[in-house]
């Protein structure tokens, strides 16, 4: 009787080790700088001046900066689905990567129904 339910506790336990890995988490790391945010068919980088940067750090801790304004706070991976969470803000924003290898970073997000993209170069 008790020999009856070991495979299935063979296959829980295989199942509970395997990992899971995303591709994602590691080659987020690092600092990224604006290179393009489309918003209303408009450049916000080149037509406004506008600059972003955001760093990802080797835990889940992110800093960024939208023209000097500087936001800190942890981030997290789920698919391709990022979500931040400011410290100063009970709020968790979740963007769609859309592209990420080691030099490059998409990403799509929803603002007051208007789709925006954003896409960066890694500077360090």
């Amino acid at each position: 009787m008790k020999l009856r339910y070991l495979p299935s506790l063979l296959l829980l336990i295989f199942a509970a080790s395997c990992s899971f890995d995303n591709p994602y988490i590691e080659d987020i790391k690092g600092e990224w700088e604006c290179v393009s945010w489309m918003a209303e068919g408009k450049d916000k980088v080149k037509d406004s001046n506008t600059k972003v940067e955001f760093s990802f750090g080797q835990t889940d801790h992110y800093s960024s900066s939208l023209n000097g304004a500087k936001t800190e706070g942890v981030y997290r991976i789920v698919e391709n689905k990022l979500y931040t969470k400011a410290s100063d803000d009970p709020y968790e924003i979740m963007v769609k990567i859309t592209s990420l290898n080691e030099d490059e970073l998409s990403f799509e997000m929803n603002r007051a129904g208007e789709k925006e993209t954003m896409k960066f170069k890694k500077s360090k």
